[in-house]
């Protein structure tokens, strides 16, 4: 993040790009996180959810998960990293990374809630 904000003071174009290069490299990892966690939902209950109710509601509540991950890496993926330095692609990079941040949000939500 330091290298992207350096290369927009700067006014660097390669360091613009290079820095927008490694945050596609740490979307994707994000993006395998977000998938490493949604492999781990079980499709079988927990001991202590027993009635159809709680059963309901951990379905929602799993789904939900399920949702705010796969939207989170749908975001993310479809960045295209720009070939030139313009405020169009300022202001791209700028969404990609609020966007990146989102996920990470998104990831750390739905581990918490995983069992």
């Amino acid at each position: 993040m330091n290298a992207y904000t350096s290369a927009q003071r700067t006014k660097d174009k390669e360091k613009f790009l290079e820095a927008a290069t490694r945050l596609q490299e740490l979307a994707q990892k994000v993006i395998e996180a977000n998938n490493s966690a949604v492999k781990s939902i079980k499709s079988d209950y927990p001991v202590d959810v027993k009635s159809n109710q709680a059963r309901q509601t951990y379905d929602r509540k799993m789904s939900d998960i399920r949702k705010s991950l796969s939207d989170a890496n749908q975001r993310i993926s479809s960045f295209a990293p720009p070939s030139e330095m313009t405020p169009e692609s300022i202001r791209a990079v700028d969404a990609f990374v609020s966007a990146i941040d989102k996920a990470i949000d998104a990831h750390q939500a739905g581990c918490l809630n995983i069992r």
